[in-house]
């Protein structure tokens, strides 16, 4: 299903290639957090970080991608693909599959695994000299990392011993 959504939607390969790593990102860590017994639909990690980018290059891509998931009956997976890119700040209000798309995304430039804080280098050095921009870049960087911690302290472990083998 999430590849005929993808077709439907005329997703380029390149984004795709981006959306089947996060989607192995995400799913290993969900799969090691449900082996360690935290309560995740696993399913739904899968499917979310497949389509988390299905409608990008449009405008507010987040927002139109959770539009066309929830016209499409998958209203859940769109909860989800809507704030990928950027969490609320209150980030215990947010569920766990909700997370681990966010925090695999923020892992994966292109089709390739970084560290989180290779994520915001690059922004952080275009944009530095604009104190408000660097503001937002280093927010969103701390959340990013606080998401990645609350992971780590459920698996017991660092993301990157679970996602290790992945690195293209």
């Amino acid at each position: 299903e999430c590849r005929a959504i993808l077709d439907i939607a005329g997703t380029p390969e390149r984004t795709r290639n981006h959306a089947c790593k996060v989607r192995d990102v995400a799913a290993a860590l969900g799969r090691a957090l449900a082996d360690a017994g935290v309560p995740v639909n696993t399913g739904e990690v899968e499917a979310a970080a497949l389509l988390h980018d299905v409608a990008k290059g449009q405008p507010d891509h987040e927002a139109a991608g959770a539009r066309m998931l929830s016209e499409s009956g998958f209203s859940r997976i769109g909860d989800i693909v809507s704030v990928h890119q950027e969490l609320v700040d209150d980030i215990d209000s947010v569920d766990i599959e909700t997370k681990l798309v966010y925090l695999a995304d923020k892992m994966v430039i292109e089709d390739r695994l970084v560290p989180v804080e290779q994520r915001y280098r690059a922004s952080e050095e275009k944009y530095g000299h604009i104190p408000d921009a660097l503001e937002n870049i280093i927010a969103r960087k701390n959340r990013a990392q606080a998401v990645k911690a609350e992971v780590e302290t459920m698996l017991g472990q660092p993301v990157e011993c679970i996602i290790g083998g992945l690195s293209s």
